[in-house]
């Protein structure tokens, strides 16, 4: 009996590697960014974008039909849909709570320094003030990034 994963995202050379040490493959990917030579080695496709949020109620619904034994994603915008997807049904997968930290830096940086982990300082703010306060006390220049985004 072969290992069943759901693989949300991927490309033709992880696909192929799955497949040459056994796995049987779902692969829930976007339409675009699918190849011809991607498809000897899918056994079962889903075409949807890798961050809808319907892939885990979809990826559910295959795995009551022949259940799958891990999730996995090796791209951004389908790792936290692989996570709960793996938290939901109770495969093998990255867990959910690092993986929602990783997506939101604020997050990740209160986590760390709750945690007593080496952390640079840091503000979540929307608040000019707030930034130049930080830049006073911290040294300038400062590096501005999204909390939410890449």
């Amino acid at each position: 009996m072969s290992r069943r994963i759901v693989m949300i995202g991927g490309w033709t050379d992880i696909y192929e590697k799955a497949k040459k040490i056994g796995f049987d493959l779902t692969v829930i990917q976007s339409k675009a960014e699918l190849k011809g030579s991607d498809l000897p080695f899918i056994d079962q496709l889903i075409t949807c974008e890798m961050d809808d949020p319907r892939v885990p109620e979809l990826a559910a619904f295959l795995h009551g039909q022949r259940p799958f034994d891990a999730a996995v994603s090796f791209q951004e915008l389908g790792i936290v849909n692989a996570a709960f997807i793996g938290d939901q049904l109770k495969l093998a997968a990255n867990p959910l709570k690092p993986v929602k930290l990783t997506r939101n830096k604020g997050l990740m940086r209160a986590h760390m320094q709750r945690s007593k982990l080496p952390s640079i300082p840091f503000v979540v703010t929307s608040d000019a003030r707030q930034i130049i306060d930080l830049g006073n006390t911290c040294g300038w220049p400062l590096i501005l990034k999204p909390a939410a985004s890449s």
